[in-house]
């Protein structure tokens, strides 16, 4: 038999009333964040340019373009694919 004083259950932490965004790092969009640089012509509806190196298979193209974005301040870039 399992001992429950020894293995208690599982207590979830309060909710969060903000944005939370992951990826290679962690971000929480609050008060205390200030300005966020979002890049925005990463997405095939944002960018012409963008759209047909995705359609085309350029992926590394399309990479090129992200890691400007990232390289310029952007700490989130948008990706929007259909």
């Amino acid at each position: 038999m399992l001992d429950t004083e020894k293995f208690k259950p599982h207590v979830r932490n309060p909710p969060l009333n903000k944005m939370r965004l992951s990826g290679l790092e962690a971000i929480t969009c609050d008060e205390n964040l200030g300005f966020i640089n979002i890049g925005e012509r990463c997405n095939i509806a944002g960018s012409i340019k963008f759209k047909k190196l995705i359609l085309d298979g350029k992926y590394d193209k399309g990479l090129e373009i992200a890691l400007a974005q990232a390289e310029s301040g952007a700490q989130v870039t948008s990706h929007i694919y259909m």
